[in-house]
């Protein structure tokens, strides 16, 4: 019918007709979009007061003398264990619960001590854990996550099989934080999950945990040598980087073997952990090494030899100093200089005029740095 009678119209009326149409129609889209906003403003409004009154209510807790904590959460229903009575929706409940539980994770990075310990039994007292858990045991990946930090941050051991069954969990950011958790709970000792891995240790997720170690008691893990067998590469590695921050000398031997390892990367972790543990034989050894290794394990061994090359290198490294590459001489050139005279070792390339004049430069730029340094 509509269209009927825009065919009787002429071009102007039709012209018209769309016109108020296409302005009430972007009218519409402005009013659906102005009311939208204001109402998810006055959402945003209302959780951030709810977590003012969380945080005030922590603060009193915590800190306040003479408060009896259970009048103090009569009127925050969410805590209330009859769940049915409690008056409130399961949904909204559980967004009351996930801002308490946000709000003590926050608290708990300016505490220590018996602070800390209040909160850690606050999160136990209003249960929690219980929340934190159900999220560990959901099949979305980032409630996964979320909950394995929750129970790990708030030093809630209970779980921790479940946690501990994910640190080989297919999905990475999974397996990332179960690691962690797992360490972050029982320091050293959580370390166990690298003897079942089987997906790659990341360099990244490998410095984490070294920080996290760093700030735990001196405690040696006991398995390293079972680790260094690992048929997991990135196992290997980082039991390689364990002994070496752990200083395990009676691993020498077995860091020996993993200089002949099938993987590359596994060979340069074992040349950089002989920087720290090495006996008198390790410096010609590494000698002997160097010239059966590619160039990247080359440059391992030229940087563990600026600390432990003495005069019983000197005339290996004038040897290789004619014929490397120039960023290999470069390092040669700096072991050198805490060797030998700069002007013996011009010398030794003084029938090399262009390699003289590059290590003239390597020279002064090592000169130069430690003016600038010193």
């Amino acid at each position: 019918m509509l269209l009927l009678i825009l065919v009787r119209w002429d071009l102007e009326a039709q012209l018209i007709f769309f016109a108020i149409l296409f302005i009430g129609a972007v009218s519409a889209i402005f009013f659906i979009a102005y009311f939208s906003s204001l109402l998810m403003q006055k959402k945003e409004d209302a959780i951030l007061e709810k977590r003012d009154e969380r945080e005030s209510l922590l603060l009193t807790i915590l800190f306040e003398e003479n408060s009896e904590k259970d009048d103090l959460l009569v009127g925050f229903k969410e805590f209330n264990i009859d769940v049915k009575g409690n008056g409130l929706r399961k949904g909204k409940r559980k967004m009351l619960r996930q801002i308490m539980i946000d709000e003590i994770l926050k608290m708990k990075k300016n505490l220590s001590g018996a602070g800390l310990e209040d909160l850690y039994k606050l999160y136990e007292e209003l249960r929690l854990y219980k929340d934190s858990y159900k999220k560990l045991t959901n099949n979305h990946f980032q409630l996964m996550v979320m909950g394995i930090r929750e129970l790990s941050e708030m030093n809630h051991k209970v779980y921790y099989r479940s946690i501990y069954r994910c640190t080989n969990h297919v999905q990475e950011d999974v397996r990332i934080e179960a690691q962690l958790a797992i360490v972050r709970l029982f320091g050293v000792k959580g370390l166990r999950f690298l003897s079942r891995v089987t997906y790659t240790i990341s360099e990244w997720q490998q410095m984490t945990l070294l920080y996290l170690l760093t700030n735990m008691k001196n405690e040696r893990p006991v398995d390293i040598e079972r680790w260094l067998d690992s048929k997991n590469d990135s196992v290997v590695i980082f039991s390689l980087r364990l002994a070496d921050k752990y200083n395990c000398f009676e691993l020498l031997e077995k860091i020996g073997h993993c200089l002949y390892h099938p993987n590359e990367t596994v060979k340069i972790q074992a040349v950089l952990c002989l920087k720290n543990i090495y006996n008198e034989n390790t410096e010609l050894e590494l000698l002997a090494y160097y010239q059966v290794v590619s160039k990247r394990v080359q440059i391992a061994v030229l940087e563990v030899l600026k600390s432990l090359a003495t005069q019983d290198s000197v005339f290996f490294l004038y040897k290789y100093l004619v014929s490397c590459e120039l960023e290999i001489r470069f390092s040669i050139v700096r072991i050198l200089n805490g060797l030998c005279e700069g002007i013996d070792i011009i010398r030794a390339v003084e029938k090399e005029p262009e390699i003289k004049e590059s290590v003239i430069q390597m020279l002064e730029q090592i000169n130069n740095e430690k003016l600038q340094y010193n």
